[in-house]
């Protein structure tokens, strides 16, 4: 039976919290080493999610050629609170769009989604 560990439980690990993951290691050091993989983890996956905003923008950017600045809509706990996720994603945007002479800014609005849903309905 696989353990069912979701990004809350990692990320209070990541936190100090004192949870399953940390019970597992009886030793500091060895919870320290634990962490390691975990940022590994959320720096891919910011990555990943920097190359597709990136994509999608610099593919805008091919089509009209007036791309100048970019706006990102941002919402969800993850981006929010999972430790480091929303600082590493930053870092990758301005690694892939500002070179290209794209400068972007986030959006956050409590349920954007859901008003963007009602509009178009």
């Amino acid at each position: 039976m696989q353990p069912n560990i979701s990004h809350k439980i990692i990320n209070d690990f990541l936190l100090g919290e004192k949870n399953a993951i940390y019970s597992l290691y009886s030793v500091n050091k060895h919870r320290i080493l634990v962490k390691y993989p975990c940022f590994g983890i959320i720096d891919r996956a910011a990555k990943i999610a920097a190359i597709f905003t990136a994509l999608f923008t610099l593919s805008a950017k091919s089509v009209s050629g007036k791309v100048k600045s970019v706006s990102i809509v941002v919402e969800g706990t993850t981006f929010h609170n999972l430790k480091s996720f929303r600082k590493r994603y930053s870092i990758y945007l301005k690694e892939y769009l500002l070179p290209h002479g794209i400068k972007y800014n986030f959006i956050y609005h409590e349920d954007i989604y859901l008003i963007g849903a009602a509009r178009s309905a």
